[in-house]
């Protein structure tokens, strides 16, 4: 269900109120939202819209805090995240979906939004949430937080284990392809046949799903699995 834009013009609360953007596509669900934030004295709703085009419209420098729903009927409002950004990187925004999907919560925060509600969550939270945003600081229900920190843990694992299925041979010659040295001149070096040396990069290659050599020098430097030292 789609929503015309709404514009504002009457903005309660003083001058240094945070200014909100709600994008959702449910007018009663957007109006209702409204009502609740305009009763904070500290916070003013400035705009409405029920869509990606809708909300792109809306002056960039007028909101802090975009309370954003995932599903939209023109798009994602995930890959809204970063346009908004581009026009407004002081702006910080925060989802607000019935989605408990943990690849929607990890695309958000990957695309930049720095919350996470579910729209279940007691709108008193809400209203906290924006303060909260507003501050620089994340927001989520509870069990996205859990989500979110499960697949932290996961990622954090997943490099480990690549690292540690590195061999000390393998990060040697990756060490010295990062110092651009030639395969014939790493085989001199390490006294191994030019073909053993090729033989490490593809197996190297392979462990970081890199597809040259220099991103694969590139992912081991990032992550702080070889250094130039």
């Amino acid at each position: 269900m789609g929503g015309e834009l709404v514009d504002l013009d009457h903005h309660r609360g003083t001058d240094d109120a945070y200014r909100v953007l709600i994008v959702d596509d449910h007018s009663v669900f957007r109006h209702g939202l409204r009502s609740v934030l305009e009763g904070e004295p500290d916070i003013t709703v400035v705009a409405e819209a029920g869509s990606v085009a809708e909300a792109l419209e809306v002056t960039p420098t007028s909101y802090d805090v975009v309370l954003l729903d995932v599903m939209l009927p023109d798009g994602s409002g995930i890959e809204v995240v970063p346009r908004i950004l581009e026009q407004n990187p002081d702006a910080k925004v925060v989802m607000l979906t019935v989605s408990d999907e943990g690849e929607d919560l990890y695309a958000s925060v990957t695309a930049g939004a720095v919350g996470y509600l579910l729209k279940d969550l007691a709108i008193d939270a809400v209203t906290d949430a924006v303060r909260v945003a507003a501050r620089g600081e994340s927001s989520f229900s509870p069990q996205m937080a859990s989500k979110l920190v499960a697949g932290f843990n996961e990622i954090a694992a997943a490099q480990t284990d690549t690292r540690a299925r590195l061999t000390k041979r393998e990060r040697e010659v990756l060490t010295h392809v990062a110092k651009g040295w030639s395969n014939r001149r790493i085989a001199d070096v390490l006294h191994l046949s030019e073909n053993t040396v090729k033989n490490h990069l593809r197996n190297v290659c392979e462990k970081l799903g890199a597809h040259t050599r220099t991103e694969a020098v590139t992912t081991a430097m990032r992550e702080g699995w070889i250094t130039l030292d």
